[in-house]
């Protein structure tokens, strides 16, 4: 559980173990697990270097900042490990237009522009058939497309929700970042959020 068996090196995916992220956490290693559906975010984290388990449940999805920051809390003072700055600056992108396209996985649509010296990403969820739009849609309420979120560049194929301090992404928070990787012809194939991978589809011009 705690052996790294992948690792993408990129801020915003930890390394996984066995069903667990392996969050750094300064010297130290969070393993957590955590979900969310309509109605709910949950999250449990194991610090087993200092015997330390957290275990959080919200029925409102900013909950999920509030136990990012209460874990922060645990182990930087609780526990008191130093937790550096994950992106402790920002560097310049001057030019965004190869990351516009559009990414697929699965029935998951995102299609990527530029919009005033950002990224703007609209997510549509596709369904399989029928039988699925009407299961999701009961579900979820709607299967899009959902409102455009913006990013703005931090880092080399890294971005961060528009708003939103670099300090915010210390803790577990992190995997609200937004990376792309594999550069093919100048572009990236894959957009990573949330430990999730799109692939481009270069069939959509």
């Amino acid at each position: 559980m705690q052996s790294v068996s992948y690792d993408m090196a990129t801020p915003n995916s930890p390394p996984i173990g066995v069903g667990w992220l392996l969050v750094p956490f300064g010297a130290t290693t969070v393993l957590s697990h955590s979900g969310a559906s309509p109605g709910g975010v949950a999250v449990l984290a194991v610090v087993p270097e200092h015997d330390l388990v957290f275990a959080a449940f919200g029925n409102d999805p900013r909950a999920m900042a509030l136990h990012d920051r209460i874990l922060l809390w645990l182990v930087r003072e609780h526990l008191d490990v130093e937790v550096p700055d994950l992106v402790p600056d920002t560097t310049p992108v001057s030019d965004l237009t190869p990351y516009v396209g559009t990414y697929r996985s699965n029935q998951l649509r995102v299609d990527v522009s530029v919009v005033d010296g950002q990224l703007a990403e609209t997510m549509t969820y596709e369904p399989l058939d029928g039988e699925q739009e009407r299961i999701f849609t009961r579900f979820a309420g709607s299967s899009g497309p959902f409102p455009p979120r913006r990013y703005v560049p931090i880092g080399r194929d890294l971005f961060a929700p528009a708003g939103m301090p670099l300090e915010a992404f210390d803790g577990y928070s992190r995997i609200l970042l937004v990376s792309y990787h594999g550069v093919h012809d100048g572009r990236p194939d894959y957009r990573c959020a949330g430990g999730r991978m799109t692939r481009r589809d270069h069939a959509v011009a």
